[in-house]
């Protein structure tokens, strides 16, 4: 896959979703100027909606709450690897995988033996010992590695929120509570309406809001338990990406490392864009909001539960165009390249 169908790629999600954004809100408003017509129901329906109606604004209103209070929290969350638990998991996987080297070390030892004689057997058996020297020494580094890519990512993305939002927790909330509250309100008058006459057909924009208000948390709190996991994995990581027959799955299990890692950050520019899209157009913290304002809310709230997809998406178009990622993609490669370039050259 090149890198101009990965970008062009790109560019079809994004509009996938702004063209489902629009296509909801239209069939929202639909629902809406329909239920303005006024309508004869009798009043045991009328008591049973009203019924149904103040259950799920309560749980709404829930919603609403645990957004405003954990959602600067939950983006601000960094996982800490040197934490006891986390640490004592990566020396018990460490341990584990001790046996294994011991094993590559005897084997590369009897291979050289064997194939002493012939130059090409000499050259592979230095290159497979070199290998498993650097991933030892890589192992052996993994812990100040794993924080060392999560400081780049913190870093980052207190350098994006400062310069555009502020520092504190209490900015960063109330920057989101004016990003979200006009999206949320607008499609609650719209199930409110359509309440009115058919509590069954407004669950769909039940589920939007539930979606909106809840999977941006749903995302960053999955994100820390996820970071916890592959901490302690991570030396099992640089193993498998050590030898030829794992290595495949070793490169795939550090890209998801690296994405999660950096999920934070990518949601942290979405809602920078998303809050610069939404002054542009007058709807930030707005209360009556047109069908384009709501569109583009829509759509940047999306975006914030998609952020893993488009971070994936990114770093696939990074490898398409090939660009220089080597550090992060493809350490341990280039360090055996420097040292067997130096064994050649001493030969």
């Amino acid at each position: 896959m090149n890198a101009k169908h990965i970008v062009h790629s790109n560019k079809v999600k994004v509009r996938s979703v702004v063209a489902l954004s629009v296509l909801i809100l239209l069939s929202a408003q639909a629902w809406g100027d329909l239920c303005d017509i006024p309508q004869e129901v009798p009043d045991w329906l009328n008591a049973e909606n009203n019924q149904a109606q103040g259950a799920i604004n309560d749980i709404i209103k829930s919603l609403k709450q645990a957004y405003m209070d954990y959602f600067a929290t939950l983006l601000k969350l960094e996982p800490e690897p040197q934490n006891p638990m986390v640490l004592g998991l990566m020396h018990t996987f460490i341990a584990i995988l001790v046996p294994f080297y011991t094993a590559a070390l005897l084997l590369t030892g009897a291979y050289f033996i064997f194939h002493s004689a012939s130059p090409s057997g000499r050259a592979r058996a230095k290159s497979m010992l070199l290998r498993l020297i650097a991933s030892m020494i890589l192992i052996t580094l993994s812990v100040p590695i794993f924080m060392m890519l999560v400081d780049l990512e913190h870093f980052a993305k207190d350098v994006v929120l400062m310069f555009t939002i502020g520092g504190s927790s209490t900015d960063l909330q109330d920057y989101a509570n004016n990003l979200m509250e006009p999206t949320v309100g607008w499609f609650n008058i719209q199930m409110d309406q359509i309440m009115n006459w058919e509590p069954a057909v407004s669950i769909p924009f039940f589920l939007m809001i539930f979606t909106f208000l809840v999977g941006p948390m749903v995302i960053l709190a999955f994100r820390y338990m996820a970071l916890i996991f592959l901490a302690a994995i991570f030396p099992v990581t640089i193993f498998l990406y050590s030898f030829e027959p794992t290595r495949k799955l070793g490169r795939g299990i550090f890209k998801v490392t690296v994405m999660w890692i950096f999920v934070s950050f990518v949601e942290a520019v979405v809602l920078v864009v998303y809050g610069i899209g939404m002054q542009s157009v007058g709807a930030f913290g707005a209360t009556n909001l047109n069908l384009i304002q709501v569109a583009i809310a829509a759509a940047g709230a999306l975006m914030l539960i998609v952020a893993p997809m488009i971070l994936l998406g990114i770093m696939n178009w990074v490898a398409g165009i090939g660009m220089p990622v080597a550090f992060f993609a493809e350490p341990l490669a280039a360090m055996v390249a420097a040292l067997e370039s130096i064994e050649v050259e001493n030969e």
